[in-house]
Order: C-alpha cells, then sequence, then structure tokens
C-alpha cells in the first residue's frame, strides 16, 4: 500500500511540472489568440435574446452528468490527455460521493431549487437513491447531447460538459457546481453579488493565471461567460483544460470589470498537488472554505470511486476528507443513509 501511494504521488508530481510549462506556453498563445479575436465587440451568441440580464444571482444550484463520450478509438486519435494520460470515458455510474456532493449542497446552500442536467441518465444505487430523496427533492432535466461547438466535435464528457454549464447558467442563472464539489458552507454571500459582476469564480492557481470552471456563479445572460463561450471557437479537443481554465484566466485578466475572482481557498484547496492534505492526513482547517473540489480526474479511482457509508461513519484512520463529508452532510443524515442501505 505503502509503495501504490508514493508511486501515485510520483505520478502527480510529474503532472505538476508538465502543467507548470504548459501553462507558460499557453498563456502566450491564448493571450495573442484574444487580443486579435475576442475584443470588446465579440457577438453574443448563446441565444436570440440578444440583452444582458441583470446582476442578480438566483439561488438555485445546478449540477451536470451523463454527458456522453466518443469511441475509444476517437479518444484514443483525438481525447484530451492529462499530462501523459488520456483522460478516460464516463463510466455511467453514479457514485456515493456524487450523492454526497448533492447533499451538502441541499444542507450548505439551501437553494430554492437543485437541477441535474443529463443525456444519458446514470446508473447504480447511489443514482437511484439520489432520485428517490425527499429531502434531496432533485430536478432532473434530459438535455440533448451536445457533441459539437462551432463545428469543432466535442469527443470527451469532461469538454461536452464545459459546454453544458455555459449553456445552463445563460438560461438559468444560478450556481454550477461540478460533481466533485463538496459545499462546506452558505453560498448567501456570493450569490447577493455585492461585487455587481457578471460571474464568479475562484483562481486554480493565481501564479498561473489559471481558473477553474468546476464551480460558476453567474446571473441570467452573463456577458462573461458569453465571452468564455464564443472563445471556443478555436477549440482543440486534445487540450483538456485549454479554454476551461487556462483561457477563462486570461479573460478574467481582461474584462476584469466584469468578474470577480476569489482566493483558491474559496474552492479549490487542498489543491490537487497537495492531494495529501485532503486524503492522507487531517490536518486542513477549512474553515474559509465556501466548497472543495475534490479533484475526482486525478485520484477518483483511488480515493473516491470506492468509497463506502461504512469508511465514512466507522474510517480507520480521520483525514481531512472524512471530516469535511461528516460536516457537509451531518451525522444525522449519514446514518440514515447507513440504515436505509444495510
Amino acid at each position: 500500500m505503502q509503495s501504490s501511494r508514493t508511486s501515485m504521488f510520483s505520478k502527480h508530481m510529474r503532472y505538476r511540472y508538465i502543467y507548470r510549462y504548459t501553462c507558460v506556453l499557453f498563456i502566450v498563445f491564448s493571450s495573442l489568440w484574444i487580443i486579435f479575436h475576442c475584443n470588446n465587440n465579440c457577438q453574443r451568441i448563446l441565444s436570440n435574446d440578444e440583452s444582458f440580464g441583470t446582476y442578480e444571482i438566483p439561488n438555485i444550484v445546478h449540477f451536470i452528468t451523463g454527458q456522453g463520450d466518443a469511441s475509444e478509438s476517437i479518444l484514443d486519435q483525438f481525447g484530451p490527455h492529462l499530462g501523459y494520460r488520456r483522460l478516460e470515458r464516463a463510466s455511467g455510474e453514479f457514485h456515493l460521493i456524487n450523492y454526497l456532493v448533492l447533499l451538502s449542497a441541499r444542507q450548505q446552500i439551501k437553494p430554492k431549487q437543485i437541477y441535474l442536467h443529463y443525456s444519458f441518465e446514470p446508473t447504480g444505487y447511489w443514482w437511484l437513491k439520489a432520485k428517490q430523496d425527499r429531502q434531496l427533492n432533485l430536478t432532473l432535466v434530459k438535455i440533448p447531447p451536445i457533441t459539437s461547438i462551432y463545428n469543432h466535435p466535442l469527443h470527451h464528457h469532461a469538454h461536452r460538459s464545459d459546454i453544458a454549464r455555459l449553456e445552463t447558467l445563460d438560461k438559468y442563472g444560478g450556481i454550477y457546481l461540478d460533481l466533485d464539489v463538496l459545499v462546506l458552507k452558505s453560498f448567501s454571500k456570493l450569490i447577493s453579488n455585492s461585487y455587481q459582476v457578471e460571474a464568479i469564480f475562484a483562481w486554480e492557481d493565481k501564479q498561473y493565471n489559471t481558473i477553474c470552471n468546476a464551480v460558476i456563479i453567474a446571473p441570467i445572460h452573463s456577458k462573461f461567460l458569453r465571452r468564455i463561450y464564443q472563445s471556443y471557437q478555436s477549440f482543440n479537443s486534445s487540450c483538456w483544460a485549454c479554454h476551461s481554465v487556462f483561457l477563462t484566466g486570461q479573460l478574467a485578466n481582461i474584462y476584469q470589470n466584469e468578474v470577480y475572482v476569489l482566493p483558491s481557498k474559496a474552492f479549490f484547496t487542498p489543491s490537487w498537488s497537495h492531494i495529501g492534505e485532503l486524503y492522507l492526513y487531517n490536518k486542513y482547517n477549512f474553515k474559509n472554505n465556501y466548497a472543495c473540489h475534490l479533484w475526482n480526474s486525478y485520484i477518483g479511482k483511488e480515493f473516491l470511486h470506492n468509497l463506502t457509508i461504512t469508511s465514512i461513519l466507522k474510517p480507520t484512520r480521520m483525514t481531512t476528507f472524512i471530516r469535511m463529508i461528516h460536516h457537509a452532510v451531518g451525522k444525522e443524515k449519514l446514518n440514515t443513509i447507513a440504515r436505509e442501505f444495510s
């Protein structure tokens, strides 16, 4: 076990160095792209409604799942890579951690409604449990598969979800969360939008001007989100985070009056490069986190997909991750889930 974890962390370090060099190169090229293609006269293309909305952000939460993938052969040729590893297809199974994330949003944000948008319905016990949970009270929204953007094919579910969240927020406004973002406290201060901006994000890494789109807060018809959407005219399917992370950070630096970017600690610490603070140790103080991104794309197989309700309630070793779940969902609800599962 110790050797496998050492190997895993050595891989994470390789990703870290590759990521840094990629950041530098992408910042140069994306800056040139913005200068020539995305100035203040960018057309708005998300809907026929050319008007912009107000700064009011509705207290509703959106999740997206079941976007599907192209075939393995297509992904091998054109799919996105993380470091030297090609990103895998989605399994279609809804995991316990996904259910707990939904519950954390209901418990901490207390939204008027939680929408779960999907094209292909997930499977598994926890999917049925989520649909049937009256306290959770999901509103399921089936959407057409999104397989291209500006005539560029979208082969991977992550890229399809990147587009789906922009279209969803343009239509409804509200809070978008990835299904591996555990909510730790109320978002009321954020959705009050005292900043009077078109979108609220957090830095993934301020040093490299990267913004993660796992959490997006925006009013309806956000001008800034429409700028991101239009940037997909230059989309490259082999680059996982070029638009969703790197280019978004560049746009935020240019259109600073349209967006408010929170510190990384709002949603993204512990970071993927310090994953041990989350899953191996129990020292991290998350009082300043609104939420915590659990980095499923990096370590889902090692720490998330095999999670059980027993390992949460009776852990062999307490970690920051387990402590966060206890806080976000509540011991009473966790015990109820355990009784119903047994």
